[in-house]
């Protein structure tokens, strides 16, 4: 036996190795086309991951979603959504489902019940509001702000009311 310095010898591929193998790559390239065209997040990873895959129109508007809450404590903060740990679910499901809460606010609760969760050792979510900040583009450069509240949930008085969005935050519920 001769050994030489450098690489070692390697076997040819069999010619039902080649075929393995470029049926998996077709495979492959064929679900990732398929998704593409035709699916939707729930294939990923051979579906497009929309909320990152869009395109902002350059006279359009540029929206940011947050939730805001009192605490039983007295205190307010907005709530870190870009993190799921702090309120249970992520901005994306939040954005997801905002027609559903614009619709029917009682759905915050929900938040609530995990905050409590999650934070057993924090102050109790009373009141959470749902709104997005906006940045309005005109010839793609920022033209103007504004602020949409769009709905609120009151632990307090289990009320729950819209307001019209672009008017800024409000508090129709007393305190």
């Amino acid at each position: 036996m001769v050994l030489q310095a450098g690489f070692p010898k390697r076997k040819p591929l069999s010619r039902a190795g080649r075929v393995w193998r470029l049926g998996v790559a077709a495979g492959a390239l064929g679900l990732l086309v398929y998704g593409s065209a035709w699916g939707d997040d729930d294939l990923w990873p051979f579906g497009p991951m929309s909320q990152y895959s869009f395109r902002i129109d350059p006279d359009g508007e540029v929206r940011a979603l947050w939730v805001e809450a009192d605490l039983a404590d007295g205190s307010h903060c907005r709530l870190d959504i870009s993190n799921a740990d702090d309120v249970g679910v992520a901005r994306a499901e939040l954005e997801g489902q905002l027609d559903r809460i614009i619709a029917d606010p009682q759905r915050l609760a929900t938040l609530a019940e995990a905050w409590a969760r999650l934070h057993p050792d924090r102050p109790e979510l009373r009141r959470i509001i749902v709104g997005q900040d906006v940045v309005e583009l005109a010839d793609g450069r920022e033209a103007g702000e504004r602020t949409d509240v769009f709905t609120s949930w009151s632990a307090a008085w289990s009320a729950t009311w819209s307001t019209v969005p672009g008017a800024g935050p409000t508090d129709p519920v007393p305190k």
